[in-house]
């Protein structure tokens, strides 16, 4: 639906895609404009000898020419840029460009040029008889004992043991690092080369690689937890909503298969849209172009400098 006082005189479609207008405000328009930014000024300024808000038009707009004609052609240029886009028929994809053509003045028409970035009009490829191969999700008892085991140390239990740390064992040790003392909770595995297994509470120990400069770290062993997993039988099941072993690994396997075949679906989605899109022509608007590029170069420099490597 056309603007009152709004006029789109000339289009012209360019590379880019991008759309270039000439829109004229009417003198009517103008004036309209103006006295509406007045008004908006008049209820806030605050003028020597007047009450806020109550000094006279005139005054206002003489105080705050410069801001008056400012908000006035911001004004006009938003309804201009929406004449622009439906008289070319596109959608702006980013904000537009607004270059008046001469000093704008109450009671006067007004000319601007308004130029704007578009979407892309796209020439989709061939997108009807695309064969791609349909995975199916395979979830296994191994998948299924995984998430069992998972279950299992969420409910695991502690008692502090007397005696050498053994396998599955968990050793609360207390170290220096960045000039304080801290404590951690580890692990105890076969292959911690007997830093810790066989090891008991109140034995230093050296962790191999976890100073700071990758040199071996001093500790001392404060406690040694013996590590109590739970049974996995009905009883262990029914904390989990689920009254038989059965009925839980069943569920366990239903969602795990739901779970692997949309990410199966997900990907056969983008493989078929990147066919599409490969076979698509349309054409990138510079501008936003450029400036994802900027945005993505910024940060790159902001990543290298916070780790210290050179831009070179």
């Amino acid at each position: 639906m056309p603007t009152p006082g709004i006029r789109v005189t000339k289009t012209k479609r360019e590379k880019g895609p991008r759309v270039v207008a000439t829109v004229e405000a009417s003198k009517e328009k103008v004036a309209e404009t103006f006295a509406r930014v007045t008004d908006a000024f008049a209820r806030e300024a605050k003028i020597d000898g007047f009450r806020p808000g109550k000094a006279p038009r005139e005054i206002v707009r003489k105080k705050y020419a410069d801001e008056i004609a400012v908000e006035a052609i911001r004004d006009l240029a938003a309804e201009a840029s929406d004449a622009a886009l439906v008289e070319a028929d596109v959608r702006a994809f980013g904000p537009p460009e607004v270059a008046p053509e001469s000093p704008i003045e109450d009671g006067k028409s007004f000319k601007m040029k308004i130029t704007v970035d578009a979407y892309p009009t796209v020439k989709l490829g061939v997108y009807k008889g695309i064969k791609e191969t349909v995975d199916k999700a395979d979830i296994t008892t191994v998948d299924v004992d995984r998430q069992i085991a998972m279950r299992r140390e969420e409910k695991a239990m502690y008692r502090l043991r007397e005696g050498a740390a053994q396998t599955g064992d968990v050793a609360t040790i207390e170290f220096h690092a960045r000039g304080k003392k801290e404590t951690t909770r580890v692990l105890v595995t076969d292959d911690d080369a007997g830093v810790l297994k066989g090891k008991s509470a109140g034995d230093d120990v050296s962790i191999p690689k976890a100073g700071e400069d990758g040199t071996d770290l001093p500790a001392k062993i404060k406690e040694i937890n013996e590590r109590i997993l739970p049974e996995v039988d009905d009883t262990f099941t029914k904390e989990f909503g689920y009254p038989t072993l059965l009925a839980f690994r069943a569920a366990i396997g239903s969602a795990l298969e739901k779970k692997a075949q949309d990410e199966l679906d997900r990907r056969l989605s983008v493989r078929v849209l990147e066919r599409v899109i490969a076979g698509s022509e349309f054409e990138m608007p510079a501008k936003p172009l450029e400036a994802l590029v900027e945005r993505e170069y910024r940060h790159l420099m902001e990543e290298l400098k916070k780790r210290g490597t050179s831009p070179d």
